[in-house]
C-alpha cells in the first residue's frame, strides 16, 4: 500500500494555509514596517549565534529544528490537527515578514538564491508533515466519534516522518549548510 494514499488533498491544504499565512506576513510587514522590523530583528538575533558555529553545528541545529517542527505537526494530531494548522499559520506568518524584510535589505535574487536549493525539498517536507499531522487528527476523530481503525494510520504516519520526512531533512539541512554559502557568494 502507498504510505501517500489518501494525504494528498491535506499536503495542499498545508500548502494553502502556509501560503496564506505568508502573504499575511508580507503585508504585515509592507503595512507595518515598524512591527517588521521588531520581528526580523528578533530572528536576527536569535540565529546570531549561528555565525560563529562550525559547519557541523549549523547542520545539526537546522536538521533537529527542522525535525522537531515536523515531528510537532504530525505529533499535535491529538488536537484534531490543529496543532499542524497553528504551525502552518505561526511559520507562514513569521517568514512572509522575513522574506518581505529580506528583499527590502538584500534584494529579490540573492533571496531567491539562498532559499530556492534547500527551500524545495524542505518546504514540502513541512506540507507533508503538516498534512500528515492534520489527516492523523482526522483519523483519531474518526476513532472517537465513529469507532474506525486508528493504529493502522498511526503507524503509517509514523513511517512516513522515519522513512520520508527525516531523510528529506537531513538533504535540505546539508544544501542549506554547504551549499547555499557558495551559492550567495555569486552575489
Amino acid at each position: 500500500m502507498n504510505i501517500f494514499f489518501g494525504l494528498k488533498k491535506y499536503f495542499f491544504l498545508s500548502m494553502a494555509v502556509f501560503a496564506g499565512a505568508f502573504f499575511l506576513g508580507i503585508t504585515t510587514a509592507k503595512l507595518r514596517p515598524d512591527l517588521a522590523q521588531l520581528i526580523f530583528q528578533a530572528i536576527s538575533e536569535k540565529f546570531a549565534p549561528l555565525r560563529e558555529e562550525s559547519a557541523g553545528n549549523i547542520f545539526a541545529y537546522i536538521f533537529i529544528n527542522n525535525t522537531l517542527i515536523d515531528f510537532l505537526a504530525i505529533i499535535t494530531f491529538f488536537l484534531f490537527g490543529l496543532g499542524a494548522v497553528y504551525i502552518l499559520l505561526s511559520n507562514g506568518f513569521i517568514i512572509g515578514i522575513v522574506f518581505q524584510s529580506s528583499i527590502s535589505e538584500k534584494g529579490i535574487p540573492l533571496l531567491v538564491a539562498a532559499l530556492t536549493p534547500h527551500g524545495i525539498i524542505e518546504l514540502p517536507s513541512f506540507f507533508l508533515s503538516a498534512g500528515t499531522g492534520i489527516w492523523l487528527g482526522l483519523k483519531l476523530f474518526q476513532k472517537i466519534f465513529k469507532n474506525e481503525p486508528f493504529k493502522v494510520h498511526f503507524v503509517r504516519a509514523i513511517k512516513i516522518f522515519f522513512f520520508v520526512i527525516i531523510p528529506l531533512n537531513l538533504i535540505a539541512a546539508f544544501i542549506e549548510t554547504y551549499i547555499t554559502p557558495l551559492i550567495v557568494t555569486f552575489f
